[in-house]
């Protein structure tokens, strides 16, 4: 699935599930007025008084927080996981999409609304966030890692805490970064944030809210004390009508299909929409597989009873923890959400549990992409234009980019196409005499000619293709620019937001690379948005 395949068309009927259309001001109106009557509960401006509390001190954010107390305010919400050193580029692009899309709505329809982001610290995933990679002076990417053995692997990422061996990251910073004009004061505040003994979540969120603290992001992390309280009615919903969800989720898994849309998440048969921890909050996270008449938690010799499991959800809710597919409800039950920012693999999501929103009696969200860009330094156009090529052409398949270096390589010796052409051209030419005589001769045996001009071209472009590399790497130094090329804009296959930190360009840029940011996005657009920097 992408973008154009799971929203819906606003001219046309609706033939398959999907996401109301994010760049329609209509519906955008319809999502804005339908939030509004959605007050904050006391509960959670408690816990996100506290909780932001203890972040950076901002006075645009202290004014969200009280902007939220009054009725009539909505929500963007947007949300990841919280990564070494913030993780890959598209996190903050994720951040800021919600400040430009919270200033776009209160333009259009007249409304105050506050960017919230979601710090999804109770996946387990430490794998996928212990990692981060930053380009240093050389414009080569260094990996910089935190040590896998910690906790129990299951236990959610809001109890991973940060050892001796950061202190040696920052080092690794300092030594491919620190030439760079605001090195001193991004690495300085990084390392006070990500330090050791703190947690990883709380080092990421202290660190973002640095970065964004003149724009107001307020932040929510479902493991602070008193969040899961607030969850309490969606986990019950969940439990008390499991297998009513199982069946609403599994019809809509076969529509998906019928519209050859494949499902982001698979179901687990015979498993409610959430996990259990084992023995506490601080536990391993288990998902609870019916058993005959009761319950286990896997990978655990813990099994509890439908009772025992309903009488934690009342008096332990911090024993449990939402899946992908339960998370959007439970934040759309307790934030006023006019908006959510997601990623494609987002999008997939809440196309899967749409029909859950209805069960629950809960608004159906308005889901719009985060901004996506390619950042281009003046080296890399620099670079691009001694190749002949244009940035976005860095993507293309080997044989097609290989062929245009050839043809901007090409000096004294002929460029590989023209080549190509006179040498067509010559065989054409020659065969026109024997073309002639099979011809009076026997018609039929123009045919065989002519497959045999289509082997004779194809040997010559075989052969062209290969004087065509031999160009390239008669020049040492077009394919060292290459692959500098693309280890900046496109590495390892990979879209460079996807695997570039944000410290290189912090460093570089400071403050004013957030503000250029949030100035370059489009609220409610999609694609990706080239930046010349």
């Amino acid at each position: 699935m992408n973008y154009n395949e799971v929203f819906q068309q606003v001219d046309g009927p609706v033939t398959k599930p999907v996401l109301p259309l994010f760049s329609s001001p209509e519906v955008r109106s319809q999502a804005v007025a339908q939030a509004t009557r959605r007050p904050v509960s006391a509960g959670l401006l408690s816990v996100l008084r506290q909780g932001n509390s203890f972040l950076e001190p901002s006075a645009a954010r202290e004014a969200n927080l009280d902007a939220l107390a009054e009725p009539g305010t909505v929500a963007v919400l947007t949300g990841q996981q919280a990564g070494l050193f913030l993780g890959p580029l598209f996190t903050i692009y994720k951040a800021l999409s919600a400040v430009a899309a919270c200033a776009a709505l209160t333009k259009e329809c007249g409304v105050r609304a506050v960017p919230v982001f979601w710090l999804q610290t109770e996946d387990h995933d430490f794998e996928e966030i212990r990692k981060t990679f930053v380009q240093d002076r050389d414009s080569t990417l260094i990996k910089l890692e935190l040590l896998a053995a910690q906790p129990d692997p299951r236990c959610s990422v809001e109890y991973r805490i940060l050892g001796g061996e950061v202190l040696q990251l920052h080092e690794v910073l300092r030594e491919h970064l620190g030439h760079l004009p605001h090195a001193p004061e991004m690495l300085g505040r990084l390392a006070q944030c990500y330090c050791p003994g703190a947690a990883l979540s709380s080092a990421f969120a202290s660190f973002l809210a640095y970065l964004t603290a003149r724009f107001g992001l307020v932040f929510f992390n479902p493991r602070w004390p008193g969040a899961a309280k607030l969850f309490q009615p969606v986990y019950l919903a969940a439990w008390e009508r499991r297998e009513e969800f199982a069946a609403v989720l599994k019809h809509q898994e076969i529509l998906l299909k019928e519209h050859n849309l494949v499902p982001q998440v698979r179901l687990v048969e015979n498993s409610p929409l959430f996990f259990m921890h084992n023995k506490s909050g601080e536990g391993a996270r288990c998902r609870l597989l019916a058993q005959g008449s009761h319950w286990v938690l896997s990978g655990t010799g813990e099994t509890a009873s439908a009772a025992e499991v309903r009488a934690q959800l009342e008096d332990a809710p911090e024993r449990f923890s939402s899946s992908a597919l339960l998370r959007p409800l439970v934040q759309d039950s307790i934030f006023p959400s006019a908006v959510y920012i997601a990623g494609e693999a987002e999008m997939r999501y809440f196309v899967q549990i749409l029909p859950l929103y209805d069960a629950l009696l809960l608004p159906r969200p308005l889901v719009a992409p985060r901004a996506s860009f390619c950042l281009v330094e003046e080296k890399v156009r620099r670079w691009c234009g001694e190749l002949g090529i244009k940035p976005a052409q860095v993507r293309l398949p080997a044989p097609a980019l290989q062929a245009i270096l050839a043809e901007h390589s090409a000096r004294r010796l002929p460029a590989p196409a023209k080549l190509e052409q006179q040498t067509i051209d010559a065989l054409n030419e020659a065969l026109l005499p024997l073309q002639s005589a099979c011809s009076a001769l026997d018609p039929t045996l123009v045919n065989s000619l002519g497959k045999t001009k289509e082997k004779a071209r194809h040997l010559i472009h075989t052969a062209v293709e290969r004087y065509g590399a031999a160009l390239i790497n008669s020049n040492s130094v077009a394919r060292q620019r290459m692959d500098k090329l693309r280890t900046l804009l496109y590495p390892g296959d990979e879209p460079q937001e996807r695997r570039h930190s944000a410290l290189y360009f912090l460093c570089r840029f400071g403050a004013g690379f957030v503000e250029r940011i949030v100035e370059e996005i489009e609220p409610f657009s999609a694609g990706e948005k080239e930046l010349a920097l």
